[in-house]
């Protein structure tokens, strides 16, 4: 009956000694580390977006995005005629934050010229928006837009009102108005109205061609 008790009394103290190894080793664990990181600032694109909803009310925001991904950017193609087009591009995002929000507004500009960087004029303009806008009561207006803009076409999307690009500093900057079509989705139309200065532009540099035009 000893023996008994001792080999029970042996039995209980190596399984609680196990649990306690185990929760001291969960205990020693590596904890993740909780730094917050972001994006890069600099530059910006902000401006005030009005529209009307599918039902007749209309709405207004404001923005101002300075949060960037990747570098504003200055390079040139060929397109099928071997013409040499030169553009310049920038982006921009609602939230610095890393990861980002789900539904993150974001803008993105890119000129197109057949001229030179040296005497830039934008002969078209592609643009794509997104604006995710919380309403405040169980809505989010949520605005996708791509206009692009010809020079002196009436029927552009995009009216460049300023535009300055220096070919020292890199830097370009100006002021365009966007129309957004009523959205087949939803049935919103806006009218944006922008302001934009970029970082200055990186070169890349065609392998084929890398002295430009």
């Amino acid at each position: 009956m000893l023996k008994k008790m001792i080999l029970l009394a042996f039995v209980v103290t190596l399984f609680l000694g196990c649990d306690k190894d185990e929760t001291d080793s969960a205990a020693r664990l590596p904890v993740p580390p909780t730094t917050t990181t972001s994006y890069p600032s600099g530059g910006f694109i902000l401006g005030t977006v009005n529209g009307t909803r599918a039902n007749g009310d209309s709405f207004q925001f404001s923005f101002n995005h300075v949060f960037y991904e990747r570098l504003d950017e200055m390079y040139f193609y060929e397109n099928s005629y071997m013409d040499s087009i030169f553009c310049l591009s920038m982006h921009r995002i609602e939230s610095g934050n890393v990861p980002a929000p789900a539904l993150n507004g974001d803008v993105y500009l890119n000129f197109e010229s057949s001229s030179s960087f040296n005497a830039f004029t934008p002969e078209s303009v592609y643009a794509d928006f997104f604006f995710a806008v919380d309403l405040g009561n169980g809505e989010i207006l949520r605005i996708d837009g791509f206009p692009i803009g010809q020079l002196g076409d009436p029927a552009s999307q995009i009216v460049v009102t300023a535009f300055n690009f220096d070919p020292v500093t890199r830097i370009a900057s100006g002021d365009i108005t966007a129309t957004l079509a009523p959205d087949r989705f939803n049935g919103i139309s806006a009218v944006i109205e922008l302001s934009f200065q970029s970082n200055p532009m990186f070169t890349f540099v065609n392998r084929m061609n890398p002295t430009g035009k």
